[in-house]
C-alpha cells in the first residue's frame, strides 16, 4: 500500500514540477506566467516538489530492491 501512495505522491509532484518549471520559462521569457505569477513562488514549488521527487524516488528504489 505505501508504494501506491509513494508513487501517486511522486508522479504528483512531478506535475508541480512541470508546472513550475514551466511558469519560470514564461516569466523569464515574457514576463508573466498564469499558474505562478512571481519567480519567488515559482521557484520555490520547482525545489520542494524536487525534493519530493527525489525522496520518493529513493524510497521507492529501496523496496523494489528488498521486495516490499
Amino acid at each position: 500500500m505505501w508504494y501506491l501512495i509513494e508513487f501517486v505522491v511522486q508522479v504528483v509532484a512531478w506535475a508541480f514540477l512541470a508546472m513550475a518549471l514551466g511558469s519560470l520559462f514564461l516569466l523569464v521569457t515574457q514576463g508573466t506566467a498564469n499558474v505562478f505569477a512571481s519567480y519567488w513562488s515559482a521557484s520555490t514549488v520547482a525545489v520542494v516538489s524536487a525534493l519530493v521527487v527525489w525522496l520518493t524516488r529513493r524510497s521507492l528504489l529501496k523496496r523494489e530492491h528488498r521486495g516490499d
